[in-house]
């Protein structure tokens, strides 16, 4: 993930928040994935006979945090381009 560029964050305030957002969301990631290590070799919990409920939730909110951060970057890049199709946007901030 690059970070947005100031003509981006003129365009675009809200990719501030959405970008704390989903550096948030790498972090849960990393810090739930440490705890339970299990999940980052376990594609499904459905097979396990016995899954403890922390384990099971830390597993819904892996998924849904990959959800957030695929939809997250979609904006960006929808953002990104309908920048692009504004003329004259940003310009004092081009390099």
């Amino acid at each position: 993930m690059s970070l947005a560029t100031p003509a981006a964050l003129l365009e675009a305030p809200e990719l501030a928040v959405l970008e704390l957002l989903d550096l948030t969301l790498q972090q849960a990631v990393y810090m739930l994935l440490a705890e339970h290590p299990e999940l980052a070799s376990c594609s499904s919990l459905v097979t396990a006979r016995h899954v403890i409920a922390q384990t099971w939730l830390a597993d819904i909110i892996l998924d849904q945090a990959s959800h957030m951060q695929h939809a997250i970057a979609r904006y960006r890049e929808a953002t990104t381009r309908a920048s692009a199709l504004r003329p004259g946007t940003g310009e004092e901030f081009a390099e």
